[in-house]
């Protein structure tokens, strides 16, 4: 989602092995022996008595699945933009090239953010530009849906690291930055300053692997993924 601020921009993302729970099973131990005794009350016309051993001894345990979670944010705020001064605001999303786009100019100085999903390299890009009088600043911070989580840097890169709770799920975001102008790191963040132009590369996984197995590792799978789109 890409919510299309001025000065301040969120961009929410998920990834869809972020859920509670954990790999399990869920067979009804023993629910093949009372399928003869389910099946009889249903032809005597004892539907409620039928529905009743069905749900404590047949179904599914548990019943429901556990709930789909959210990952977290990708926020930026640019550092120079007085928003009172800023006009010609427009938001766009071509579904031709499947690029979500805002722009709009602040004095002297036009500003463009672009955001676009790629399936196959996994990764969410973001490209800002400026043009005119002013260079490009901005703070780049990821925002964690789950509680507990750490950000921090590592190398040039922004890591956000966590687990969900009540699951066996542990996730990583991963956000690398290229850009003309000057980069570095404060207090979780990234800040760029003095650029013409900065590509954001966003990255997310976690230790599933399938549905019985959570072993894998969520940090190897996003260096991949940034190195391949790098």
């Amino acid at each position: 989602m890409v919510f299309g601020g001025i000065k301040n921009e969120r961009i929410q993302f998920n990834e869809d092995t972020v859920w509670q729970g954990a790999p399990h099973d869920y067979a009804n131990t023993g629910a093949h022996e009372h399928l003869g005794e389910i099946r009889r009350l249903l032809w005597d016309g004892k539907q409620s008595e039928a529905e009743e051993l069905a749900m404590k001894r047949f179904m599914s345990d548990p019943l429901r699945q556990k709930a789909y979670q959210a990952f977290g944010d990708l926020t930026l705020e640019l550092l120079n933009v007085d928003e009172s001064s800023v006009s010609g605001y427009r938001r766009d999303l071509n579904l031709d090239t499947a690029i979500a786009s805002v722009q709009f100019e602040a004095g002297n100085t036009q500003y463009k953010r672009e955001v676009f999903a790629s399936f196959p390299e996994k990764a969410i890009v973001v490209r800002l530009t400026v043009t005119g009088d002013e260079l490009l600043s901005f703070r780049a911070s990821l925002v964690s849906a789950r509680p507990g989580a750490s950000v921090k840097p590592l190398g040039d890169d922004l890591v956000m690291a966590g687990k969900v709770a009540d699951s066996a799920i542990r996730f990583e975001a991963r956000v690398a930055v290229q850009t003309d102008g000057k980069l570095e790191h404060d207090e979780g963040s990234i800040l760029v300053r003095s650029a013409t132009s900065a590509t954001l590369l966003l990255a997310g996984a976690t230790n599933f692997i399938n549905y019985r197995d959570v072993s894998g590792n969520p940090g190897e799978r996003n260096a991949r993924t940034l190195g391949l789109v790098r």
